[in-house]
């Protein structure tokens, strides 16, 4: 079932739900008896020096010098080792940005889906990481409660997002633009109400009418920003959160076609099929994460 992948949700003594800490220098899977993983929040991991893999979803990614690394919220994670290790953890939900996440800056890094999940640096775009976040380590061992501690770490937060959000956008074609339209911020809002009900809302309708135009003008929007319609964009959705539960979990194709809101099995394995070229029980029996 969908509660076989577990959930980390941060400590609540965890002021406003932010922590940085030096990232662990060596990580052994069985030594850190951990499984794999999903997260109520965003973690980035900035590794100056060392080696090791770890996956997200179903990526197998091996880690490298002056690379950060973004874990989204609700991505499955699994560390499987980590040798001579040096740099920063990241952890933070999206109540502590200190703009509204419909119009923050950061919005298109958090919820993109053609972005990248790791952004390596090179030259002077190291310095400033490294400044940024010595300052941010700086401000956080404070004493909590100390006047501004709490906004000095929101702001200086939001300078690491957008430095990193910059990278974003060099690297991915289907990066937002510029300027600040109307279409832009509808772009955004539908991300936000996709990723909470995709699982349950497959038509275009539903989005279209809480947001306020019309269907053809919300998958032009769609296709603008992303490259894709907004139905292509909901299936994209509901095919990565099926190859979730088919690599990470036990869960039968009934069980997994429930969960995604499908009108049967047969119709969801239908679809599989046709947009991966495999059967789940394929995709399931042919998948690596070594």
């Amino acid at each position: 079932m969908y509660l076989d992948i577990p959930f980390y949700s941060m400590k609540k003594e965890d002021e406003k739900a932010f922590i940085i800490r030096p990232v662990l220098r060596e990580i052994n899977s069985s030594l850190l008896n951990e499984k794999p993983h999903r997260h109520r929040y965003h973690e980035i991991l900035w590794i100056r020096s060392g080696s090791g893999k770890h996956t997200i979803d179903d990526e197998l990614i091996l880690i490298e010098p002056n690379t950060f690394y973004w874990i989204k919220q609700g991505q499955i994670h699994n560390f499987h080792e980590g040798i001579d290790l040096e740099g920063y953890l990241i952890r933070f939900t999206n109540t502590f940005l200190p703009y509204d996440p419909y119009t923050s800056l950061s919005t298109s890094l958090i919820s993109q889906f053609k972005n990248s999940t790791s952004f390596q640096l090179s030259g002077e775009d190291i310095d400033s990481a490294e400044r940024i976040l010595a300052c941010i380590y700086e401000e956080y061992q404070r004493t909590p409660g100390i006047t501004g501690r709490l906004g000095v770490l929101q702001h200086l937060l939001m300078a690491l997002l957008i430095m990193l959000e910059r990278k974003s956008r060099s690297q991915s074609i289907s990066a937002l633009d510029e300027s600040d339209s109307p279409d832009k911020e509808v772009y955004r809002k539908f991300l936000f109400l996709l990723e909470d009900q995709f699982r349950n809302q497959h038509k275009i309708g539903y989005y279209a009418s809480e947001l306020g135009v019309s269907n053809r003008k919300l998958s032009s929007i769609a296709k603008h920003y992303a490259g894709l319609t907004a139905k292509q964009l909901i299936l994209e959705c509901l095919l990565r959160e099926a190859k979730r539960y088919l690599a990470f979990t036990q869960s039968t194709l009934a069980e997994i076609t429930y969960h995604l809101g499908f009108e049967d099995t047969a119709y969801f394995c239908r679809i599989f099929k046709k947009h991966t070229g495999k059967t789940p029980q394929q995709y399931k029996k042919e998948l690596k994460l070594e």
